[in-house]
């Protein structure tokens, strides 16, 4: 394109000019001792724009030549750096296809003339880990830290290789190392996404729920994980720290376990019976008599109801009250039928107790309802019917294998002795 418009450009000139000079194109005379020239002006023009142009491009050609040593060299390093770049790109794609031997070769002999050795450095990294080449795993860290100038450089680079690091170590199961790298990181770099789902996995893996807690609000906040991953992680976060409060001694531990919990979660069903079930434990049934209540009627759930039935509070009658209000849309039910007989128990109402847990019977009930209610018979003087229930109870309680057993025999036959017979051959 540009040689056409010089070509254009030149013939419109000379156009120009010989239209210019079409009437007179002028008289040159040049002379030299003896010598002289004569010639018109255009074809001076002419001879002078020749000579400056030949003239040019003979200074070119000599400054191309003293220049091809360095484009010799530049030619080479971008010869270079797009195998290099090849080579990353081969080496990647045999990490991918698992070939990891393979891609660490690759990828750690075109790392002098990459452009970016870093890559080349943890890919080869990530390799040597997956080969279990552990030393050779640290020596490549290493040497990409080199490049980074500090092993916990704020800069993008810098946290790429602790992160690497940090998550090798958690896979090798140096959980400790792993996570003084992290939570050091975290210090520098508190906003980076991948730091915080490491420490998630980290501190799931040893169960430290605290520490976990305590990074449930940043992960909210900052949306680093998806809702459908962050709500049953904070579930059994919760769960796991209501627990463990259980153990102590003290129900003001179980209690502050339980305003730990966001508000938001607290009608969690799991979250519910792990608090209720921690207060029932310790003897200190009242405050989880009102929220089961609450619970229940909100959302029917046949645990809770089961649940409710192991609170002794303070006001039984009350409790009964409660429990035989549910009756109106689930008299049937036979976790609230064995619910409502332990109440009545608790209230004394033997008759009623029993009426209510025959029904929980009849309708596929527990098996502690039959061990509840043979309890009961037995006290009042019903020791056979009390024993046919025992009975039942545990045939309900054990799941039978497909098991050969002797088949009924005769009395008789039962009790005679048995012969040996001896067979003369």
């Amino acid at each position: 394109m540009k040689w056409l418009i010089s070509i254009l450009l030149a013939l419109t000139a000379a156009v120009s000019v010989a239209l210019f000079t079409k009437d007179d194109s002028g008289y040159v005379m040049l002379a030299y001792g003896q010598w002289s020239i004569e010639m018109s002006a255009v074809l001076l023009i002419i001879l002078i724009a020749a000579a400056f142009t030949a003239l040019y491009y003979t200074i070119r050609f000599l400054v191309g030549l003293k220049d091809i040593p360095g484009r010799a060299r530049g030619w080479r390093a971008t010869r270079k750096c797009a195998k290099a770049n090849d080579g990353l790109s081969r080496g990647l794609l045999a990490l991918a296809e698992g070939k990891w031997k393979e891609a660490e070769r690759t990828l750690i002999k075109f790392v002098d003339d990459s452009q970016t050795p870093i890559l080349n450095y943890l890919a080869a990294a990530r390799a040597a880990h997956n080969s279990a080449e552990y030393k050779k795993r640290d020596a490549y860290l290493q040497q990409a830290q080199k490049i980074t100038g500090t092993q916990k450089k704020s800069g993008s680079a810098g946290v790429a290789v602790t992160v690497m690091q940090a998550e090798l170590q958690l896979l090798q199961g140096q959980f400790d190392q792993s996570m003084t790298l992290l939570e050091e990181l975290r210090k520098v770099v508190p906003k980076n996404n991948s730091v915080m789902l490491l420490l998630v996995r980290l501190y799931k893996k040893q169960e430290y729920w605290e520490k976990l807690r305590d990074l449930l609000s940043d992960l909210r906040k900052k949306k680093v994980m998806a809702d459908d991953e962050l709500y049953p992680l904070t579930i059994e976060c919760h769960y796991e720290l209501l627990i463990k409060a259980g153990h102590a001694d003290d129900v003001g531990v179980v209690l502050k376990a339980w305003e730990g919990v966001p508000k938001e979660y607290r009608a969690h069903k799991k979250l519910i019976m792990a608090y209720c079930q921690q207060l029932v434990d310790k003897n200190s049934s009242e405050p989880a008599e009102s929220l089961l209540n609450n619970a229940i009627n909100k959302s029917w759930d046949t645990e809770l109801v089961y649940m409710f039935g192991h609170i002794n509070g303070a006001n039984a009658a009350l409790q009964l009250k409660h429990a035989e209000a549910w009756l109106t849309n689930h008299d049937k039910e036979p976790d609230l039928m064995l619910t409502l007989g332990r109440i009545c128990l608790r209230n004394q109402l033997w008759g009623k107790a029993k009426e209510y847990l025959d029904v929980s019977i009849h309708h596929d009930g527990r098996p502690e309802a039959y061990y509840i209610l043979a309890q009961l018979l037995e006290r009042l003087g019903e020791k056979e019917k009390a024993l046919d229930l025992y009975q039942q109870g545990l045939g309900k309680s054990v799941e039978l294998l497909d098991l050969t057993l002797p088949k009924h025999t005769d009395a008789d036959e039962a009790e005679a002795p048995q012969r040996l017979t001896i067979i003369n051959t």
